[in-house]
């Protein structure tokens, strides 16, 4: 199975059933059949709605905000957070109805245009000017320049704006959509969907605005998850630090400098994992992971440690 589809079904079920299911259970009931009567055997889950927020009260950010208002704290100068997308089109192209129905979608989703501001030890966000698709009619080597090194820049939370757009036109019928937004505003989910809202509406298709702002989500989150992360941070308490045997010593400042190993497995190789996989009710990421620990278990002469994975739906 795919891990991943099945974390994104997991909690699809959670939110249209309001019963909580396991990664292993939903691997070991794998038809629609089995997972029916599996989910009838559960209680329910029913959680306190999501409401909206009232216009004029402040918007929470949610836990996963802090951290990233945190990390880019540490070095307000990186563009590490950044998440930057260029895309070639080509044919016909009409750049005012682009141009509209990019500020429409922006204005939709109220996250795309907000600001961050730290008030009292608590950060806010601040609804800020909704950006514009920039139009810009230069060659492909000037283009690509001003793609690149606006990526290099950190985007200021402060000041803004998380969402910036510009669209290169390099021919008669060639043009380069770049886009730049701050992965505190933005996912690899959330930004397919706001290009399909985006597509949609410069098409002429109706697209309905959101009943619920992310901003609404945060403030649930702190009104009924308060404890999320010291319950977190109890638990992983609870284990030792890994002890690698470094041979330098380690950086006492953040840096994201590293490598890739990369390792092929062959025909004949993977003949006999998928077997022992299906037996077990593995998917390939889980025995890939177990295998690493292992591998990470005898560097370090550790058989208990913690060991995460900046990958969505995976921590």
């Amino acid at each position: 199975g795919h891990s991943l589809l099945a974390a994104q079904c997991v909690a699809e079920i959670e939110l249209v059933c309001h019963k909580r299911i396991s990664l292993q259970g939903f691997f070991q009931h794998s038809t629609i059949q089995a997972l029916a009567v599996y989910l009838d055997l559960l209680e329910s889950d029913q959680q306190a709605p999501i409401v909206p927020l009232d216009a004029q009260a402040e918007s929470s950010v949610s836990l996963v905000q802090q951290r990233f208002w945190l990390l880019q704290q540490v070095d307000v100068q990186s563009p590490h957070y950044n998440v930057p997308m260029l895309l070639a089109l080509e044919g016909e192209l009409d750049v005012s109805a682009l141009q509209a129905a990019f500020l429409q979608t922006v204005s939709a989703h109220h996250i795309l245009s907000a600001t961050y501001q730290l008030e009292e030890g608590v950060v806010r966000q601040v609804q800020g000017r909704v950006s514009e698709l920039a139009f810009l009619q230069i060659d492909e080597s000037d283009a690509l320049d001003i793609a690149q090194q606006s990526c290099q820049v950190a985007i200021d939370l402060q000041a803004g704006p998380i969402l910036s757009a510009r669209l290169f036109q390099l021919g008669a019928s060639r043009y380069w959509l770049s886009l730049l937004v701050h992965h505190i505003a933005i996912d690899a989910v959330s930004l397919q969907q706001f290009m399909q809202e985006w597509l949609q509406r410069y098409q002429g298709v109706s697209v309905s605005l959101p009943k619920l702002q992310y901003a609404d989500y945060a403030k649930w989150q702190s009104q009924h998850q308060p404890s999320l992360d010291s319950a977190w941070v109890t638990h992983l308490l609870q284990y030792p630090a890994l002890s690698l045997p470094y041979d330098l010593p380690a950086r006492k400042t953040l840096s994201h400098q590293g490598d890739t190993a990369s390792v092929v497995l062959d025909q004949s190789t993977m003949a006999v994992l998928k077997p022992f996989m299906q037996q077990h009710g593995l998917t390939p990421f889980m025995l890939t992971l177990a295998l690493w620990q292992i591998v990470v278990a005898r560097w370090a002469r550790q058989e208990t440690f913690c060991m995460g994975t900046p990958v969505s739906g995976r921590t």
